[in-house]
């Protein structure tokens, strides 16, 4: 069986007290919270997909709410897309347009119900 190679390499540094911008080493990105889909392509022809994260406000793993808001503005991102078919752009942003729905949704229900209380 044909030895599985790896093309790309990270390495994610925490700071629990955060750093000023200046501080970033260059060439380094930065961020309040990080999340990686890390994809191998096995010489079989199979998927691997790994989402890590981190939150570096918490040292825990990002939230799936948190994932959820940046998964709903993926597909915002991808229903623009200039490499994606029509039919697959179509579909996220009927994607985004339906969470986008129900966060309004939901949101005025809440809002509803603390005016009632």
């Amino acid at each position: 069986m044909e030895e599985n190679k790896y093309f790309v390499t990270y390495n994610l540094t925490s700071h629990p007290d955060g750093i000023a911008r200046e501080q970033v080493p260059e060439g380094d990105g930065a961020a309040t919270a990080v999340a990686i889909l890390s994809m191998i392509y096995p010489p079989d022809g199979s998927f691997s997909l790994l989402v890590a994260s981190l939150d570096g406000r918490t040292g825990e793993t990002v939230s799936d709410k948190e994932l959820w808001k940046v998964w709903t503005l993926m597909a915002k991102e991808l229903s623009n897309s200039a490499t994606l078919s029509p039919n697959k752009k179509e579909l996220c942003a009927l994607t985004f347009d339906i969470m986008r729905q129900g966060i309004l949704s939901a949101m005025g229900e809440s809002k509803a119900a603390h005016e009632h209380t």
